[in-house]
């Protein structure tokens, strides 16, 4: 039986945003609507999930028997998306609820954060007396402090935290997948070959050698960039997602080999796992007998109503790359940011000046 709950959200104008949480348990016999948030949408799209090259929608209960037969369940978000955050948690706690225990690994921590993540998961663990070790208040502090997510990011914190307190009672598997942000920057700045000894002891080179994707990426990070950025900017750009992908496939396959017989469930962008590429190419390399699944939640676009659209093939120099992603998940979203390049050439380079001033 569906359960709704209705979040009111204050915005300008008082405008008033109605979230709808769906949960469904059970058996289906025809298309279902799936466990979702969204606000209030004429895209008939939202709330349902395709599979790449079906007409018709994935009722939940087949997704999540596709979801307890896979090693890694790959949930690809919008980082800026609360809906799929909130889809995020209703996917692992129906794990839960079928008696799974999945290990749950996040882009956003890297992987020298995860022993702050099991410390704070072991503090859930109960004592002698059944009563568990100290304040989960506490506790949650400490971790966010640990993790760098003070200050101005509650926000998000707020969107993780359902999950890891999860994690906490239930004491699941946990960890971070992604490469440290300072070694993120040394890449983006200096390139592999700019590293230091050490830094590069963190890195492991890619084998990922694609000249038609890497042209595809380095025409999307320049659009991204407004244009700005030399050839060797973009491509240093390039190296480091490419260095990312590689540290979290094998951070992935460790937790595979790690929790045999369990589902891994990964919340990451995206974009790294577009066309089955990025971290999912690179978990296949390292582990071919992994089964994965892709799926991503992906907010809809008012005047696209159908599927198909959405599943938009990559063609480049005679190789066809497929579908996008094995499954779309439909949701509605925050207003879209205009990106005006415009505005990024004005100030650029007043950017440059002030650094340019700044400097000794």
């Amino acid at each position: 039986m569906p359960i709704a709950m209705t979040y009111l959200a204050p915005r300008r104008n008082l405008l008033i945003l109605s979230l709808v949480i769906v949960l469904f348990a059970g058996c289906s016999t025809g298309p279902a609507r799936h466990p979702h948030v969204h606000m209030q949408s004429a895209n008939p799209l939202v709330g349902d999930v395709y599979q790449a090259g079906s007409s018709a929608p994935t009722p939940f209960p087949t997704l999540l028997e596709s979801m307890k037969t896979s090693d890694v369940i790959y949930l690809g978000e919008t980082h800026d998306n609360p809906f799929h955050h909130h889809i995020e948690q209703q996917v692992i706690f129906q794990l839960i609820d079928q008696g799974l225990r999945p290990a749950v690994g996040f882009e956003f921590f890297s992987r020298e954060q995860t022993s702050h993540l099991l410390r704070y998961r072991n503090g859930g663990k109960k004592g002698a007396t059944g009563k568990r070790h100290g304040s989960p208040a506490a506790a949650e502090k400490l971790l966010r402090v640990q993790l760098g997510w003070e200050g101005n990011r509650e926000r998000d914190w707020q969107r993780f935290l359902p999950i890891l307190r999860k994690v906490r009672e239930l004491q699941l598997p946990v960890f971070g997948a992604d490469l440290s942000a300072g070694l993120k920057v040394s890449l983006t700045r200096h390139g592999y070959d700019g590293l230091n000894g050490v830094e590069k002891m963190l890195v492991t080179r890619t084998t990922f050698d694609d000249p038609g994707h890497r042209d595809w990426m380095a025409e999307r990070l320049r659009a991204m960039h407004c244009g700005w950025g030399d050839d060797v900017y973009i491509d240093r750009l390039y190296q480091t997602w490419l260095a990312r992908n590689e540290a979290m496939a094998e951070s992935i396959v460790a937790m595979v080999r790690d929790n045999p017989g369990q589902p891994v469930v990964v919340i990451m962008g995206g974009g790294h796992l577009e066309y089955n590429l990025g971290v999912y190419e690179r978990v296949q390399n390292l582990m071919p007998e992994a089964r994965q699944l892709n799926i991503r939640m992906q907010q809809v676009i008012d005047e696209l109503t159908l599927a198909a659209d959405y599943f938009e093939p990559l063609r480049r120099d005679g190789r066809d790359y497929g579908p996008r992603h094995d499954y779309l998940w439909f949701t509605s979203g925050p207003p879209r940011r205009e990106h005006s390049c415009a505005d990024m050439h004005m100030k650029k380079p007043q950017a440059q000046a002030a650094r340019a001033t700044a400097d000794p």
